[in-house]
């Protein structure tokens, strides 16, 4: 660990003892004061290793180094499992690179943290079409369009429920939502 903020802390320190006690003259009581006034250092070095891991993955997904950001969103998870903008971040990561299962997996676990969430559950039945689950499909598109058909994201929710049916063969349950799309 680098020691010069170590070292700069304990110098202030000396130099607040120094000039408190001693009758200091107005200038140097004036200097104290500002000193005494909260220190912001703004170093990577000081940063916890998980937060500079998740800087660069996010960095990386910028930059469209997609197999790179998902290394270290990967490593970033293994340390730290439960913070959920992380998991958001990764699974949408996960939804642009086209790896359905492992995206449905994450938003299986978003799903667990935050069940209310529209946006998972409308990405969780996007994904779900996709790795051909249907069923979950359906319902989670179908919880996304009942809980605001007039919301921005009911025509996308709507039509993935109809496929989704559609796929199962349950045609009666597709018809009366299509005339919903389509009036």
């Amino acid at each position: 660990m680098n020691s010069t903020p170590r070292l700069c802390l304990a110098v202030c320190f000396v130099f607040f003892l120094v000039s408190d006690g001693f009758g200091a003259d107005q200038k140097e009581a004036d200097t104290v004061l500002r000193a005494r006034q909260p220190i912001i250092i703004n170093s990577a070095d000081l940063q916890p290793s998980w937060m500079q891991i998740w800087t660069h993955a996010r960095e990386a997904g910028k930059n469209a180094e997609f197999k790179q950001s998902l290394k270290l969103y990967r490593e970033l998870i293994q340390e730290k499992p439960n913070i959920e903008e992380v998991l958001s971040e990764y699974a949408h990561l996960l939804m642009e690179t086209k790896e359905w299962e492992n995206a449905f997996a994450v938003f299986q676990q978003l799903l667990e943290i935050n069940p209310d969430s529209q946006e998972y559950l409308l990405h969780a039945g996007q994904v779900a079409l996709q790795v051909n689950r249907y069923s979950i499909a359906a319902n989670y598109l179908g919880q996304v369009y009942s809980s605001n058909p007039d919301g921005k994201d009911a025509v996308a929710a709507l039509r993935g429920q109809i496929l989704a049916l559609q796929k199962q063969d349950r045609k009666e349950l597709a018809y009366p939502l299509m005339e919903q799309l389509y009036l």
